[in-house]
């Protein structure tokens, strides 16, 4: 790396710390407003319900059945048994 590639990159983390300030202030009166209604709640059990929605889906079309042994019920079980 040289000098100019690394006072570049440098630059470039100063402007996006500050335009992250800048987003930040702009969005603290929509933020508190929404934390105040209780939207943020709502949003993140909305969020949750329909990602363990997906998942059980998921879980149900993705279910690999192991075969079942069929065993005769009226014979004793065969096999070292200790």
């Amino acid at each position: 790396m040289t000098m100019d590639t690394i006072i570049r990159l440098g630059v470039c983390i100063v402007l996006l710390l500050v335009m992250l300030g800048m987003a930040m202030s702009f969005l603290a009166g929509p933020i508190g407003i929404v934390k105040k209604t209780g939207a943020l709640k709502a949003g993140r059990w909305a969020v949750r319900s329909v990602w363990r929605g997906v998942a059980g889906l998921f879980r149900l079309l993705l279910k690999r059945r192991r075969p079942r042994i069929r065993r005769n019920p009226s014979r004793a079980p065969t096999g070292n048994l200790r």
